[in-house]
């Protein structure tokens, strides 16, 4: 199934685990938002694309969301992408985002890549990332979470 939601200003919440989703895709404007897979999705999802505006935005158990792509855009808000979860296979994700604060919670002992490009960044991480420019690298098991984020400028905060 491919699943599109598009909505203005509002408070919401989705549980989409234990779902057979092809695709996501959120857009959304000054939202406050909870969206989560607490249960593996039953298929391989291509995509996952999530647009915001000044918004509040918590996406949690994204590695059950079992996707091979996630595209993240959003404007000036506080954001957290969570990849708990089992990460099935390797996993691209680009976050853009302009003046926000965006908290990315990685497992320990999921091997992740998080490369930071970008303006005016204050940067913190959680023992256990190695830090090569604006590279950070944990080691783990498994599959590979690929994530680089292009922030214009703001807090990011890259914790277990």
């Amino acid at each position: 199934m491919d699943l599109v939601i598009e909505a203005g200003a509002y408070n919401g919440e989705y549980e989409l685990g234990g779902l057979a989703l092809k695709s996501l895709t959120v857009s959304d404007g000054a939202a406050d938002v909870s969206l989560s897979f607490s249960e593996p999705n039953l298929i391989e999802m291509t995509e996952l694309r999530y647009s915001t505006g000044a918004s509040d935005v918590r996406l949690e158990g994204l590695a059950n969301a079992n996707f091979s792509t996630l595209v993240f855009d959003g404007g000036a808000g506080n954001y957290t992408l969570d990849f708990s979860g089992e990460l099935q296979r390797d996993a691209t994700v680009s976050i853009d985002s302009g003046l926000s604060d965006l908290r990315i919670v990685v497992p320990v002992g999921v091997n992740a890549i998080v490369t930071i490009d970008g303006g005016l960044t204050d940067i913190n991480t959680s023992d256990g990332w190695s830090q090569s420019g604006g590279v950070y690298t944990q080691k783990g098991e498994g599959p590979t979470l690929t994530i680089v984020v292009n922030m214009g400028a703001g807090n990011i905060t890259i914790t277990d």
